[in-house]
């Protein structure tokens, strides 16, 4: 699936996400929406978007895989 970031700087498409809570090292309040794109054999790993609790990351990551399951091609992260 085509996703576009939440600071819509990034256009890829993504083929795992996942919620972390200590992305690069950096201790913070916030989770963050990660997704692996299709680059190469590998991907690289990108920021999709942060929130400010794991419930909202969640709640984010269940929207995309209700968009993936009703068969959308694009999604834009909120």
């Amino acid at each position: 699936m085509f996703i576009l970031s939440q600071d819509k700087k990034k256009f890829a498409e993504y083929k795992f996400f996942e919620i972390s809570k200590n992305y690069g090292g950096k201790k913070e309040s916030k989770c963050f929406l990660l997704g692996v794109d299709c680059r190469g054999i590998i991907g690289r790993t990108i920021v999709l978007g942060s929130y400010s609790d794991e419930e909202a990351a969640v709640a984010e990551l269940k929207n995309i895989y209700t968009a993936m399951k009703n068969g959308e091609t694009a999604y834009a992260v909120k």
